[in-house]
């Protein structure tokens, strides 16, 4: 099948080709598996900023997180990053670190959802 396209549904409903050259297959679960150690360290660095008040660094972050996770389908680890940029944007720390917290633990249940993929 060398040379097949496959087309895959992306999030905001638009479609993607993309040529994959290990076989055609293109394994999100891996993809996703190697993504989630990077956002969990990207989530933590936002308690730094947080504790310095740099909220532009979390509205950009967080927008960044948004559209990032929603491109591996996490769905809710995306919603979830928009409103702690919302929550930034208002200024409201108690909001940005609930959602920090709520982020961080969601990664921790897709990795172990993932690993049980194996």
């Amino acid at each position: 099948m060398a040379g097949k396209k496959d087309t895959l549904k992306s999030p905001i409903g638009m479609h993607n080709t993309l040529d994959n050259t290990l076989d055609n297959t293109l394994d999100w679960a891996v993809l996703t598996k190697n993504y989630l150690p990077d956002l969990m360290r990207d989530v933590a660095q936002l308690k730094t900023a947080l504790a310095e008040q740099n909220y532009d660094l979390i509205k950009t972050e967080a927008h960044r997180i948004y559209g990032t996770a929603g491109t591996f389908l996490l769905d809710a680890i995306s919603q979830s990053a928009a409103r702690m940029e919302q929550s930034a944007h208002d200024r409201v720390p108690e909001a940005v670190l609930e959602k920090i917290n709520e982020i961080m633990c969601m990664i921790e249940e897709e990795a172990e959802k993932l690993s049980h993929e194996d």
